[in-house]
């Protein structure tokens, strides 16, 4: 699941039938190795996380892209990093408006690893407090608030004013 979540704001080719492909390989392969407990789970995550990329890359080019229109609109309010250049002409923004302190590339890149630290945490976190495994569930919860206050101060604070 968290593949086709991460891709999807940073590849703009990503539709909702390579989210949907990706999501269900997944969770398919996911459902599998619940009965195949020979293979070891350090063995089967990068096996699935490969299959739902590979899932998500070959349905999305297999079917119709998004909309420019829609896609321009995206770029043009969120302004992702990432594999947008088709659609970056698109948006009427000059350099300038794409330079701004939270959009610098290694900024960006250190923004999106904790963007992806909050998203896994907090999918996470309600099924550990379900389970009851509380230590795994104080430690989610811990990581998502340490990511997302850095966040706010190396992303949120840097954005350019609304319009």
């Amino acid at each position: 699941v968290i593949v086709p979540n991460v891709l999807r704001w940073y590849w703009w080719r990503l539709n909702g039938w390579g989210y949907a492909a990706g999501t269900l390989a997944g969770v398919a392969l996911s459902v599998l190795q619940l009965f195949n407990p020979a293979l070891a789970d350090w063995v089967a995550f990068p096996i699935i996380v490969g299959a739902s990329l590979l899932a998500s890359l070959i349905v999305s080019w297999l079917t119709a892209p998004v909309s420019t229109a829609v896609l321009t609109e995206f770029f043009r309010t969120v302004r992702p990093f990432g594999l947008w250049r088709p659609v970056r002409p698109n948006a009427g923004l000059s350099d300038a408006d794409l330079r701004t302190p939270s959009e610098r590339p290694r900024t960006t890149i250190i923004n999106v690893a904790l963007a992806m630290v909050v998203i896994t945490c907090a999918y996470l976190l309600p099924m550990y407090l379900v389970g009851h495994w509380y230590p795994q569930a104080l430690l989610c919860l811990a990581l998502a608030t340490a990511a997302a206050t850095i966040l706010k101060h190396t992303w949120y604070d840097n954005l350019p004013p609304a319009e």
